[in-house]
């Protein structure tokens, strides 16, 4: 194709501006394509149904949902009895050093009191009586705190309370598994093998948590089974399972 001079146009077909020289002797530019090919087309577009997108949604909310509420009991539940576990045991530890503390200022009176019985080791033997009496089975702070055996309930309690509240929140997580199956199963797509494995595999994780956690409540109730144990042998410890 040729232009007049002076003409300002692209050449049809190449899609590349044209270039021009001077053709000698005709007076008249012509246009020189590029060598390289023309640009390909863009492809079209896919048609047919757009895959659904809510069935993959659902399912990360649930897991999430499931998530929370096993992190949220693991933490806020095991610290709990951890918390509780240790403060009963320094009570057990408190009432114990007195109680030998007791025996071996009682020993000594009575050593005193076989050697030299007079009214005064007897008023000391007696008021440090009651004050064994008034302590025993209480740790060192004796104003409004409960004695052990009230401590032993309240870790137990603790306990049948972090297990009931894991089971109803595992009772929510198989609800909102059992509607993400029926929304998968009722979609307009059934779900691929690569979503059915991954949403097995973080069932499976939270089986494993909810397993380390059932193994760390069994450890708080031994560890409480051993301080009523030990209390029983405890003649000065008025506390006991």
């Amino acid at each position: 194709m040729t232009y007049p001079p002076g003409a300002v146009g692209r050449p049809e077909g190449g899609g590349r501006i044209a270039r021009r020289r001077l053709e000698p002797g005709s007076g008249a530019m012509t246009s020189v394509a590029t060598l390289l090919p023309a640009e390909p087309p863009p492809a079209p577009g896919p048609t047919g149904p757009v895959p659904a997108r809510g069935a993959g949604v659902n399912v990360q909310m649930v897991l999430v949902a499931a998530a929370l509420v096993i992190a949220l009991v693991a933490t806020v539940g095991v610290a709990m009895l951890w918390s509780a576990n240790r403060k009963l045991a320094s009570e057990v530890d408190a009432a114990v050093a007195q109680s030998e503390l007791a025996e071996a200022e009682s020993a000594r009176l009575r050593v005193a009191l076989e050697e030299a019985p007079d009214t005064a080791t007897v008023e000391a033997l007696a008021g440090r009586v009651d004050g064994v009496e008034s302590w025993t089975g209480m740790p060192q702070e004796l104003d409004g705190m409960d004695d052990l055996q009230t401590r032993l309930v309240e870790v137990s309690n603790g306990i049948d309370s972090l297990e009931t509240n894991l089971e109803d929140g595992l009772g929510g997580v198989r609800n909102d598994l059992a509607t993400v199956r029926n929304d998968l199963s009722s979609g307009p797509q059934p779900p691929s093998a690569a979503d059915v494995d991954a949403l097995r595999g973080e069932v499976g994780a939270l089986r494993g948590d909810l397993s380390a956690l059932r193994s760390s409540i069994e450890g708080i109730r031994q560890d409480v089974g051993v301080l009523c144990w030990a209390l029983g042998y405890r003649k000065d410890v008025s506390a006991s399972c």
